[in-house]
């Protein structure tokens, strides 16, 4: 190993340090350490390539070392994919009440991911013709000959490269085959086998209660494993993105990027429009623009610089989940679905790019006919398309020779492939997770059967469902499928007048949007009792309006841990409040609070830091205007370290 190989690798150990340094200050969230990362590994990638140039071994040498980092980072989340993948899916599809919400989940996913792919045909398409670029400008070197020669063998010898190939093949018929990772659509041969065993897991407990218990017991604790094994995985995130990003400035060919630097230009505007594409379907869906790219902007950048939507799945499935409030099931499906299917860069704009291209080279004209053709052959084409390194071009595969167009021009970008690769994958990653957005806001706003109910617009990242009148199964039965694992829906109550049917029309669609109810008036609500907090009475009379919020509101601190008793009581009742006050209550509206809390890790239960924290709230006084209560001991929550849930009733008399 070449002395000045050791010097930096030396110095990179260096930066690994000061990285730590920073994670060790409480104020250094994960975003900011991910920036610190990317900005350390760009600069000392191009301090390399300025001062070892031409000095090809001292660069090799030097990269061996740092790729240890980055290498074993990207293979411990590839590690984790799977296992996350299958166990929740398994937990989403046996926690929603109706099987048939997770058709309109999987159904309105793949519907809002195939309609950005076409979109960002078309925007490839017409990038490719403003630019004016042809096949015939590119040029042929002995590594691009090479090349061609590979992907022509793998297109002759590959039945999976045709659309009916990769729609077959979408359905797995080894599933620990698919589990090792063995085939380009292993992910999606998971999501259908953890699909599959969920539907069977609740028919089971359907049919046998007690068992049913058992496995949701079981899938419960394991997942709670698995997301701590993500949670582990997720904090090395920083160290992973300075050494792939060293990599990636040291290896990038400059010179290449000169000589194809129109397509390079053409490229990178044509995913800055789909960008901007994705942005206004997230606020015509509600979405608040800047705090989405403050929560996801980290998720992206290991995007770029990875190349790997697969190995992004675990970043993507706790932001949608944690930070985007995404409920679980449609965050899973969504990161899921979106490495696999409708990828809007590798099989969207890049395919379609490329047929352009060889049309303009070939002679063949541009028409209206041409282009509905290759927008839908690119639409079927983009199942199955793996989301890894290279799989930009295993969609030219596909969608050239459906065309009668050869596949050589994918061999001709070889040099700048990885430079435009990273992009792509990161607007692969946007749209998996505006699908997932998009599919929330869209069931939550309008099932009205038993569907997910839509997250509070609050933040309140570990649940509350936003008030909606109780929705009831075919046996009258209140159903809350799709509210995420954490969370209990709201339900309104009060005694209805008689309308005509356009009048309950007109009134049930009030109710649904704004989340309470207009009632007839009634007497107040009494509030009695000697003080004495467990032991108020409270009479709430017929027309009242009554309000039900419950969930934990402990959000996770720097070092990963939820707080103690105290904090949680406290930061669930602050989301109480906001949420309250959103629909136009106050925390005096308050009647009835039910806590359930677990034993600290040394076994204790901790009633005082609870009291401490309600007290913030209803005040220290012995008085009957306070809410009635309850502290329930449980053995155990959803979530590992969390210490308390709380449920809340409000009621009030209407104006």
């Amino acid at each position: 190993m070449p002395t000045l190989a050791i010097v930096n690798v030396a110095l990179f150990a260096g930066l690994l340090g000061v990285l730590y340094q920073f994670g060790q200050r409480e104020n250094w969230t994960l975003s900011r350490r991910v920036l610190l990362g990317l900005i350390g590994g760009t600069v000392f990638g191009f301090i390399l390539s300025a001062a070892y140039g031409d000095n090809q071994a001292v660069l090799d040498s030097t990269l061996e070392w740092t790729n240890i980092v980055g290498s074993s980072y990207v293979s411990l989340l590839r590690m984790i994919i799977m296992p996350l993948i299958l166990i929740t899916m398994i937990a989403a599809v046996i926690k929603v009440d109706e099987i048939k919400s997770l058709g309109k989940i999987g159904g309105t996913v793949v519907s809002v991911l195939i309609i950005t792919t076409v979109i960002a045909a078309l925007v490839g398409v017409g990038i490719a013709l403003l630019f004016n670029l042809n096949a015939a400008d590119l040029g042929a070197g002995a590594r691009e000959l090479a090349r061609a020669e590979v992907l022509e063998a793998r297109r002759a010898a590959g039945a999976d490269y045709s659309v009916i190939g990769t729609l077959t093949n979408l359905v797995p018929n080894n599933i620990f085959a698919d589990l090792a990772g063995s085939r380009p659509l292993s992910i999606i041969g998971v999501v259908v086998f953890g699909l599959l065993f969920g539907i069977a897991a609740a028919l089971v407990g359907e049919e046998n209660p007690e068992r049913g218990e058992q496995i949701r017991s079981f899938i419960d604790t394991t997942q709670a494993v698995v997301m701590r094994l993500v949670k582990i995985v997720i904090s090395l995130t920083p160290y992973g993105v300075l050494a792939l990003m060293t990599r990636v400035i040291v290896t990038t060919d400059g010179s290449a990027i000169l000589n194809l630097i129109s397509f390079v230009v053409a490229s990178y505007i044509a995913i800055a429009i789909m960008f901007v594409v994705h942005t206004v379907l997230i606020g015509l869906f509600g979405g608040n623009i800047r705090s989405y790219f403050q929560k996801v902007w980290p998720v992206l950048t290991f995007a770029f610089v990875t190349r790997s939507s697969a190995a992004t799945i675990p970043l993507t499935i706790r932001a949608q989940i944690e930070e985007l409030n995404v409920p679980a099931p449609i965050a899973n499906i969504a990161a899921s679905f979106g490495a696999t299917i409708g990828q809007n860069g590798c099989a969207g704009l890049y395919p379609a790019m490329l047929a352009v291209m060889v049309a303009a080279s070939g002679g063949t004209e541009i028409s209206f006919e041409f282009v509905i053709s290759l927008v839908l052959i690119v639409a079927i084409g983009s199942f199955g398309i793996a989301g890894v390194g290279g799989g930009a071009t295993n969609a030219a595969l596909v969608v050239l020779p459906a065309l009668g167009f050869p596949v050589t021009i994918a061999a001709l970008l070889i040099s700048i492939e990885p430079l435009i690769d990273m992009a792509r994958t990161a607007l692969n990653v946007n749209g998996s997770i505006t699908a997932g957005i998009i599919t929330s806001k869209f069931l939550g706003s309008k099932d009205a059967d038993g569907g997910l109910a839509e997250s509070d617009v609050s933040g309140f990242i570990r649940g509350l469902c936003r008030g909606r009148l109780a929705d009831r199964d075919k046996k009258g039965r209140r159903s809350h499928a799709g509210c995420s694992d954490n969370i209990r829906p709201l339900y309104i109550k009060g005694n209805l007048p008689m309308f005509n049917r356009v009048k309950s029309l007109l009134a049930l669609t009030v109710l649904a949007t704004f989340g309470f109810a207009s009632v007839a008036t009634a007497d107040e609500i009494v509030r009695t009792g000697e003080g004495r907090n467990f032991y108020n009475n409270i009479s709430i009379p017929a027309g009242a309006e009554t309000l039900y919020l419950s969930g934990s509101g402990a959000s996770p601190m720097e070092d990963g841990s939820w707080g103690d008793m105290e904090q949680q009581t406290v930061d669930t009742f602050s989301k109480f409040k906001e949420t309250l006050e959103s629909q136009g209550w106050s925390m005096e509206d308050i009647v009835q609070v039910r806590a359930f809390a677990v034993a600290g890790p040394y076994g204790e239960l901790d009633f005082a830091g609870f009291n401490s924290g309600y007290q913030q709230f209803f005040g220290t006084d012995e008085n009957p205007m306070k809410p009635v209560r309850s502290f329930v001991q449980i053995a155990g929550l959803v979530v590992e370290g969390w210490l308390i849930e709380i449920e809340i009733r409000a009621a009030r008399i209407p104006k």
